[in-house]
């Protein structure tokens, strides 16, 4: 059994590789601007350089915590990596982020939280949508980063439970600098992160996580056209509204700041631990 005294050193360890490995990030997200410029002098349109530039800062970041796990000993079946079963995994997230996003959505509608505006905002055409789709589908570096590096250094040495808190938390904490941001809306993303990480627990896969993440985003952006952690967007499928006002007030932090999200996802916990539960139980 580790000693108080070793656990707390390898947090240390942790909480520092963490802090050295966003710093980095956020150096090559600087670059995404220098990306875009290069795509535009070498003849690219100006909304396919920023795509461009956009797809390299996001393949850069999602390697640097790959090649940062493999060093420190992790390989892909830790990360939960492994390609067997990930397209049935990866549709199985994006079937799970559609209808969460639907719950809040309904519910906040039908609390007052959020108001339909009708269909359409900006100029969103059908190859722009699927181009916007498919660079959501390579967003994963959050999830490399907390339920696949992180999530597995701390189950090293922390029960798996307490391994989940803390890293949920440090996920929740991480959007502190976001714009609109609320103390409820980082209790939202802390149980988000709890949520997702139990489904990393029980599946081991993170395809799955990764399309829940990059789809939760998604939808949130350019479907139902609210803001997505406090970034709103100009162009979406739908208009909806937030209601700044009543118990489940959709602020100017998006879904994610509202009552609805902090029930949807509360639910979600639940069925989890259940269906974990009853799985256990099952082996016994």
């Amino acid at each position: 059994m580790k000693s108080k005294g070793t656990i707390i050193g390898k947090l240390v360890v942790t909480l520092v590789a963490y802090l050295g490995l966003r710093a980095l990030m956020a150096w090559i997200r600087s670059l995404g601007g220098l990306f875009a410029r290069w795509g535009s002098e070498i003849g690219l349109g100006a909304d396919v350089a920023k795509g461009a530039g956009s797809l390299c800062v996001l393949l850069l970041t999602g390697a640097l915590v790959v090649l940062f796990a493999y060093a420190t000993g992790y390989r892909s079946r830790d990360l939960g990596l492994g390609t067997r079963g990930a397209l049935r995994r990866y549709c199985e997230g994006v079937a799970i982020s559609v209808a969460m996003i639907g719950a809040i959505v309904l519910l906040g509608l039908a609390t007052g939280g959020v108001r339909f505006e009708g269909f359409g905002r900006g100029e969103l055409g059908a190859v722009e949508f699927v181009a916007l789709m498919l660079l959501a589908m390579l967003n994963v570096r959050e999830e490399l980063l907390f339920r696949g590096w992180m999530l597995a250094d701390m189950r090293s040495y922390l029960p798996v439970g307490v391994a989940i808190v803390a890293s949920s938390v440090l996920f929740g904490v991480g959007h502190l600098s976001n714009p609109h941001v609320t103390m409820l809306a980082i209790v939202n993303l802390t149980l988000l992160g709890i949520f997702w990480a139990l489904c990393f627990v029980r599946t081991g896969s993170l395809w799955l996580l990764m399309a829940m993440h990059s789809f939760w985003n998604f939808i949130q952006s350019y479907v139902v056209g609210l803001p997505m952690s406090g970034m709103a967007s100009s162009r979406s499928l739908l208009h909806l509204r937030g209601v700044d006002r009543g118990a489940f007030a959709t602020d100017s932090f998006g879904l994610e700041g509202s009552l609805s999200m902090t029930v949807v996802v509360g639910v979600a916990i639940v069925v989890v631990l259940l269906i974990g539960g009853r799985r256990e139980r099952q082996r016994r």
